[in-house]
């Protein structure tokens, strides 16, 4: 029989005594949860506890302890990290959390912003979803004041899981229009398709233009099997053509005009076609039909500077007087859009993100390229094949020099 000292211990959470903490700030909350900003040492945290009412309820104090361990073994660079589980000496149990240094997405989404900003915010919110689903978690409590936008770099950090969602039963109808039918009458078992439903809300929040519409009632339909299966369909449907073709249209017609214009001015000034040639309805209408009919693009309904630059200078190679001139023009354009896209990953960089964190963002960043590649191909459909491959080069060249600044 083994002795008392020689049975092995489960391990103990890392600040199970009373706490050091210092310089208390209760903030404001709904429900049953506390939370209290202080300082540990040289760095600020917030501390998750119960209100008063509730500290002594058994029960509480279990989903307390069931929500640390469901989220302290996720590890994911747009999740605020559960630190610790403590026995804090004013406010009894709690969950140490990282301080994050931002704002909530409600006080986001009353500053002004692009069109392509908000979907970068909602495409990084649905990665994290993507790994939290991918691990049996189902978050159960988005809302804009769960879901946190740093100051750096306009990053997501999401927060406050819900083991159960009866506590979330206690708030306003207004925070209560994100949590899904099933989990506000308790039906059925709860799936991910739960967290559709409030990220289609939320996408509500953000006044996206009308083509995205769409999507968001998809995402919010009564019955669970209507609604997109995971978060990273959502993103599909965002950049797809059906979401948003009434813009991709206006695009089109905009870009047939700037090709028509920049035709007339060639033939005009070069004198290389003849009076007949450049009245000819046939050639003008054929240009503007490709226009009409632009591939996908990565940055939703807004034109990329590259794709606009392509559509105009290259629509018609037969009219570029160099045969690789069109890419010396499109380079600047190429160069910008291409910058903007690795900027978030640089931005993480900047900010010291840990190795984990760095390939989440090179993951997101890859499949950025990606599409926007396959949206300006698009757009030279009317290359041949010596064009086409110094327009590879030239890409592929460009982001192997961004890559090594990573």
């Amino acid at each position: 029989m083994e002795k008392e000292n020689d049975i092995q211990q489960p391990p103990q959470p890392a600040e199970a005594a009373a706490s050091r903490y210092s310089d208390y700030t209760v903030l404001t909350s709904r429900g049953i949860h506390r939370f209290v900003k202080c300082r540990k040492g040289d760095r600020w945290v917030v501390l998750k506890g119960l209100k008063p009412e509730y500290r002594e309820k058994p029960q509480c104090v279990a989903l307390l302890k069931k929500e640390y361990k469901t989220a302290h073994a996720l590890d994911h660079a747009g999740l605020v990290k559960y630190q610790a589980l403590v026995d804090d000496d004013r406010y009894g149990p709690c969950i140490e959390l990282e301080c994050v240094d931002g704002r909530s997405l409600a006080d986001y989404l009353r500053e002004a912003h692009t069109t392509e900003e908000k979907l970068a915010v909602v495409q990084e919110l649905a990665d994290v979803l993507s790994y939290v689903h991918g691990r049996g978690v189902v978050h159960l409590g988005l809302k804009p004041s769960n879901i946190y936008i740093t100051k750096q770099g306009n990053h997501v950090k999401l927060s406050d899981f819900r083991i159960v969602a009866a506590d979330s039963l206690k708030e306003p109808v207004g925070v209560l229009k994100y949590m899904a039918p099933e989990v506000k009458d308790g039906t059925m078992t709860v799936d991910a398709r739960a967290d559709i439903y409030s990220l289609g809300m939320l996408l509500r929040d953000f006044a996206l233009p009308a083509d995205y519409a769409p999507v968001a009632d998809k995402c919010c339909s009564f019955g669970r099997n209507e609604r997109y299966m995971d978060a990273a369909s959502v993103v599909e449907a965002l950049y797809s053509d059906r979401s948003h073709g009434g813009s991709k249209k206006i695009v089109g017609i905009v870009a047939a005009i700037a090709v028509v214009i920049g035709l007339l001015v060639f033939v005009f000034f070069t004198g290389r076609g003849s009076h007949s040639d450049s009245a000819n309805p046939a050639s003008v209408t054929s240009v503007a039909d490709s226009a009409q009919s632009p591939s996908e693009s990565p940055a939703g309904p807004s034109t990329t500077s590259a794709e606009a630059s392509a559509r105009t200078e290259n629509a018609a190679p037969v009219a570029v007087a160099n045969k690789f001139g069109f890419l010396e023009q499109l380079k600047p354009a190429l160069y910008r859009d291409l910058d903007k896209l690795f900027q978030p990953c640089l931005d993480r960089k900047a900010e010291g993100a840990d190795e984990a964190e760095m390939q989440q963002a090179k993951a997101r960043l890859q499949g950025r390229i990606k599409r926007y590649y396959k949206g300006l191909v698009g757009t030279l459909g009317r290359l041949d094949s010596e064009q086409r491959a110094a327009f590879d080069k030239t890409f592929a060249d460009y982001v192997a020099r961004k890559k090594a600044e990573l």
